[in-house]
């Protein structure tokens, strides 16, 4: 549940539609499950609490590797007919060195209903406001507020498989009280994320997933920054409430310090690994 470090967090700590850390992307998987909930259900508040354990890997390494707990609340209120609103409440803990719980910064997403624009195929347009939670990009980033406009396709059979997919383009736009961190570290103005992932079902329980982002980040400056992030998990639906998954994930910088391209999949120092645990009510 950590966030990213080295020359990442200069980019992901204010920058990308997704999240930040191995088990906030696992929610982004949690909100779909909530979302075909909803969809065939009256209910119109639902929440889903996730539990999650991780840690990275540090092979080879000098530094100790670093363990976390990490809990996150996903509150999905319908509307009406079209809108629904829905958050993702994000707070975690390093366990070995026993550190104060950090708490992401909370986006507060509006939904228009999905659209169906053929067979298994829906469209699903959303419009996000962040709450500066993170005492980090609050106080020495000084950010004010991000606002992000995402647009997503899901394909839920390819070709008669029990392989199902997702497309995502994320628009997002943060807005600081300075141009540069306490650290005199440059802020990101906007970042542009395009998104893929992939499903495969073994049986109606167990589950294989893999996505992918490759973004881009634009300081107040001008200046570029690439970033990436990669996930993969196993799943299994215990019942209709109740999932577990296990997952590895890593992400970074697109390039090295001598611009070299460094993306990778598996990094035996920066990959996390987890476990998390997921009720919806």
């Amino acid at each position: 549940m950590k966030i990213l470090r080295g020359s990442f967090i200069g980019v992901l700590s204010a920058v990308s539609v997704l999240a930040v850390s191995s088990a906030f992307a696992q929610s982004n998987t949690i909100i779909e499950k909530l979302e075909n909930k909803e969809s065939k259900s009256a209910k119109k508040l639902n929440v889903a609490t996730s539990v999650d354990v991780s840690t990275n890997l540090l092979r080879n390494s000098s530094y100790a590797a670093s363990q976390s707990l990490g809990i996150s609340f996903l509150p999905s209120y319908t509307l009406s007919e079209k809108f629904k609103v829905s958050s993702n409440v994000s707070i975690s803990n390093e366990l070995k060195n026993n550190t104060d719980v950090t708490v992401n910064n909370i986006p507060v997403k509006l939904s228009y209903k999905s659209i169906k624009l053929s067979k298994g195929v829906l469209y699903r347009p959303s419009v996000s406001a962040y709450i500066p939670t993170n005492e980090v990009s609050r106080e020495d980033g000084g950010l004010y507020t991000s606002v992000a406009i995402g647009q997503g396709i899901s394909f839920s059979s390819i070709k008669g498989t029990k392989l199902s997919g997702s497309l995502g383009l994320g628009v997002k736009s943060n807005f600081h009280k300075y141009t540069r961190d306490s650290n005199n570290q440059a802020n990101i103005k906007y970042s542009l994320t395009p998104t893929g992932g992939l499903s495969y079902g073994f049986t109606d329980d167990i589950s294989l997933s893999a996505s992918m982002a490759y973004g881009v980040a634009y300081t107040y400056q001008g200046a570029e920054k690439l970033f990436y992030q990669a996930s993969q998990s196993l799943n299994y639906q215990i019942n209709k409430k109740m999932s577990v998954s296990v997952y590895h994930s890593n992400g970074g910088s697109s390039t090295d310090y001598d611009g070299s391209a460094n993306v990778k999949v598996f990094d035996e120092l920066a990959s996390e690994v987890g476990v998390s645990f997921t009720v919806i009510r």
